[in-house]
């Protein structure tokens, strides 16, 4: 995995868009920063020709730690000496639970400048806390002179995080996306199946591409001889059995049913009780009692197979990042010549066509609020502006451009090269270069990180073929509703909050227990039938019945 690579996240820009663009917009989803706010108006003074020194403090609560040395990391001293803006007060958490943390900030009525968390229910319900309270800033007025932020929105999706009390907007939520835009997306799927090619050569097999001719190639690839006294594993699902019900679940559908209702019996429908669910027990059962599935899958978390099973080359298919298959292509070329993996599109039962395995939450994955006592938000907001731009998200990712000393540089016909030699020597010989000296991935604020041209470098080079192969395979599971976003996003009703965790844990752990136990097909529709009985005990109608209620009043409201 390259340096410059964050497992499970990859990112970066688009090119940059024409605000005509933005005007393209439908009517119903017009541009963000376009509605009247109150405020002062923009000034047209660019963020260079600033004199004095501004000073931001910022908690980042997200799960990374930040650099060991912040104040003198290379993006904190270029971006003091190219917009004499100081992020020495950027802080990020040691250890901490960051939703405690906001909490407390809340309380006390205190806050740094910026605070960077999640975007989930209960973070909003603390930022509404803290609007209520006065701390916050209305950023609407701002938004208005920030075009690189605002066309990865809409109104619907900045309406759905205006505060209930008054209306107005005090969350700026980051990596949302436009379903507008959604060409530009070029990661949009970022867990995908990869198979062993050179086996399907050597067995004069095609890629499968329904669930029955997966079958087929499993047991082939069991057949096969040990690799290097490892017998083959067939398949390898990562994330203790999680990707089974994902790509497995969704080779038959089962993920189709997120916003699915009775309109009759006034409740949401669950992908449980459909039969294209149980056709997905069978199915997965018949690979795990046959030792097409590792035996440990449901034990297994990623690094195992990852880091082992897969670069010893004897697992056949696998669960991964689009990013990660040419690197394991490139070790084999020393260990295994010839093994070579390519990713291959999810097989599909009759009658599926989008999986939906692709849903991506529009709404975003993080936030930020601003201290009403920030000095000034304008001149903030034009550098979180810049921050959206190609080369305002490359210096944030990989620390500030040189050709010298960085990880990139900007060409004099203007591209972004990326400096890989260079990269892959100091990384060698330091491996936290990237973090604690350039300060990579550390002082992102907004950001966009599903639009992306492999890692914005690909304006100087071609993108991954492997990556770019994965991309075309896996378009067509793309699936965006900004509606069912807010819906996912809304605090529980009561009912299901008494009664959810019980009920999803009946789930998850029969449907592993059907799945590794289950004797044959009889066995597991007797299993099945067991599990929905205690489920409903468990409140299932009531709790479908309350989240009906829930999703038609977002409806209702945003429609």
């Amino acid at each position: 995995m390259r340096g410059k690579t964050v497992k499970r996240i990859s990112g970066a820009v688009a090119a940059t868009l024409s605000m005509a663009l933005l005007a393209a917009c439908t009517a119903k989803e017009e541009p963000a920063g376009s509605a009247s706010g109150s405020g002062k108006p923009g000034s047209d003074k660019k963020l260079e020709e600033y004199a004095d020194e501004m000073k931001i403090t910022a908690y980042q609560g997200t799960a990374y730690a930040g650099p060991s040395n912040g104040p003198t990391t290379e993006y904190a001293k270029y971006i003091k000496q190219k917009f004499k803006i100081n992020v020495d007060g950027f802080v990020w958490p040691a250890g901490e639970d960051g939703q405690k943390k906001i909490s407390l900030i809340a309380a006390s009525g205190e806050m740094p400048d910026i605070i960077q968390y999640r975007n989930d229910s209960s973070a909003l319900q603390i930022y509404q806390q803290m609007a209520d309270a006065g701390m916050l800033l209305d950023i609407e007025p701002y938004l208005k002179n920030t075009p690189n932020i605002t066309k990865y929105f809409t109104k619907t999706i900045l309406d759905a995080y205006r505060n209930p009390t008054d209306g107005k907007l005090y969350v700026l939520p980051g990596f949302t996306v436009n379903p507008d835009l959604k060409d530009q997306l070029t990661i949009a799927v970022n867990d995908v199946l990869m198979i062993r090619e050179d086996w399907l050569s050597k067995l004069n097999l095609q890629v499968p591409k329904t669930p029955d001719e997966f079958y087929e190639v499993l047991k082939a690839f069991k057949s096969l001889p040990p690799v290097n006294g490892k017998q083959v594993v067939p398949y390898v699902p990562l994330s203790e059995g999680g990707e089974i019900n994902y790509h497995i679940g969704g080779m038959f559908g089962i993920h189709r049913y997120a916003d699915a209702r009775d309109d009759n019996e006034k409740r949401m429908i669950d992908a449980h009780e459909k039969p294209e669910y149980l056709q997905y027990l069978k199915f997965a059962s018949k690979l795990f009692r046959e030792g097409l599935i590792d035996p440990e899958a449901y034990k297994l978390k990623w690094q195992q197979p990852y880091n082992d099973m897969i670069p010893k080359g004897y697992v056949g298919v696998a669960s991964m990042w689009p990013n990660d298959i040419s690197g394991f292509n490139k070790g084999f070329e020393k260990s295994i010549p010839g093994a070579k993996y390519v990713p291959m599109p999810l097989p599909k039962a009759p009658g599926v066509t989008n999986s939906r395995i692709g849903h991506i939450n529009t709404l975003g994955s993080s936030a930020i609020v601003i201290s009403k006592k920030m000095s000034d938000p304008e001149r903030l907001f034009k550098y979180m502006d810049w921050m959206n731009t190609n080369e305002g998200w490359a210096t944030m990712v990989w620390g500030p451009p040189s050709k010298d000393n960085g990880a990139w540089y900007i060409a004099e016909d203007g591209k972004l090269i990326d400096n890989f030699e260079l990269d892959q020597k100091k990384m060698a010989e330091n491996p936290k270069w990237g973090a604690d000296v350039l300060g990579a991935w550390a002082y992102g604020l907004s950001g966009i990180l599903k639009y992306t041209h492999d890692l914005v470098l690909d304006q100087a080079r071609q993108m991954n073929e492997t990556r770019a192969l994965a991309k075309k395979q896996y378009d067509s599971e793309i699936y965006m509703d900004t509606i069912l976003d807010i819906y996912l996003n809304t605090p529980p009703g009561p009912i299901r909050k008494a009664k959810g965790v019980d009920l999803d844990k009946i789930f998850q752990e029969t449907e592993a227990r059907i799945i590794m136990k289950a004797k044959d097909d009889a066995d597991v529709e007797t299993m099945y039938n067991a599990m929905m009985e205690q489920a409903k005990k468990a409140g299932f109608i009531e709790i479908l019945k309350e989240d009906y209620g829930r999703y038609t009043a977002v409806k209702e409201k945003y429609k």
